[in-house]
């Protein structure tokens, strides 16, 4: 009986200890560093948008814009929560898919912008020519979001709750993206200073959440 009791009690510690360890690293895991928000996505493209399976437009000239808004994390030891920052993508020749070439930060800060652009290109794998740090005004309510960038952008989109988005696009979206559904332009107006103004409206628009570890790859 003692050696049975004793066997007992050896597997129960094993059990104990691999129950602690697993525990350990499930709460070391869930509080890991990690940037978190959401994303979207406004295109002159028809639905569904070609350029993410087909590297082709279905708009002449395909002016894009990423809007990712920061709900929390720390990046290069900078508190990046409430930020909110604008990627503009453009195509290198008319018909092609848009690339990254300017970064609007909403920040006058030169650390939290430079935190901010590493971010970007360090954890979203996104490299954009040209870094402006200017005002930019971010609102969200239900379904729908509004972006400004006074005398440069207007930004609303709004989300279709019962439209999922086509295998050929979410087969294709950005690794780091979760929860993505298809959206759709309410209005988009980009007004470059000296510059014809560009606009479209009933056209793609995507969103989506992120949660990537911040620690510096």
């Amino acid at each position: 009986m003692s050696r049975s009791r004793a066997r007992f009690g050896l597997i129960f510690i094993r059990f104990l200890c691999t129950a602690l360890f697993a525990s350990a690293a499930f709460s070391s895991n869930e509080a890991s560093p990690a940037i978190s928000g959401t994303w979207s996505d406004a295109c002159p493209c028809d639905i569904p948008c070609p350029c993410w399976k087909m590297h082709k437009s279905s708009a002449q000239k395909c002016i894009n814009f990423h809007v990712f808004h920061i709900d929390s994390g720390i990046f290069s030891d900078v508190d990046l929560a409430g930020s909110t920052f604008v990627l503009l993508n453009s195509p290198l020749t008319p018909g092609n898919a848009p690339s990254p070439q300017i970064l609007f930060i909403n920040t006058t800060d030169r650390k939290k912008a430079s935190a901010t652009s590493n971010s970007l290109r360090i954890l979203f794998g996104l490299r954009p020519l040209k870094i402006v740090q200017t005002r930019i005004d971010f609102r969200a309510a239900g379904s729908s979001q509004q972006v400004s960038i006074p005398g440069i952008l207007s930004y609303r989109v709004s989300s279709e709750q019962q439209r999922s988005l086509s295998p050929e696009v979410s087969d294709n979206l950005y690794p780091w993206l979760f929860n993505a559904k298809q959206g759709v332009v309410e209005s988009v107006v980009y007004s470059p200073q000296g510059q014809g103004a560009v606009s479209y409206t009933k056209t793609n628009a995507i969103f989506g959440q992120f949660r990537i570890p911040s620690h510096e790859r």
